[in-house]
């Protein structure tokens, strides 16, 4: 069984119960696995499988669609930590290779400032329910710009 599978077998199984709250947001096990696929799909436009994704991100249920999106769109998901300095976590993309960087909206704010090598950065808000489909629109906006948020749902930048 593949990881983003447990997700899928819980949609199919336990469809309508709670699967993952955050504050004041709650997602049953069908609309998790929607939002997982979601992430899946509009990053299995931009990387080929192996690429490596780097996430920054406090706990969040972005964080969560992460963990199993991006092995579900055939991404290695690099998880870098909150507390690195901005040198630390632009080291560690660089390092790690990634070509996608994933983070809260404060998180790539902080990284905006360093100098990060050629990546698609993608910030993600706790208001954003639908977060992948504001990523895959400001991304097929912007193919070459090298740092990109998406704030809210229809507020994208």
């Amino acid at each position: 069984m593949l990881l983003w599978e447990i997700i899928d077998n819980a949609a199919e199984s336990v469809a309508d119960r709670e699967a993952l709250v955050d504050g004041d947001r709650r997602w049953t096990f069908s609309e998790l696995a929607e939002l997982v696929r979601d992430l899946a799909d509009t990053l299995s436009g931009f990387i080929e499988p192996g690429d490596r994704v780097a996430i920054v991100s406090e706990n969040s249920a972005e964080y969560v669609a992460a963990l199993y999106g991006v092995p579900r769109a055939g991404g290695v998901l690099v998880h870098g930590n909150t507390r690195h300095t901005t040198d630390e976590l632009a080291s560690m993309v660089a390092r790690s290779g990634s070509s996608v960087l994933l983070a809260s909206g404060d998180q790539l704010a902080r990284l905006e400032t360093t100098s990060l090598p050629s990546v698609v950065g993608a910030g993600f808000t706790r208001g954003a329910n639908r977060a992948p489909a504001a990523l895959r629109a400001w991304l097929m906006s912007r193919p070459d710009h090298p740092i990109w948020r998406a704030t809210d749902v229809g507020d994208v930048r």
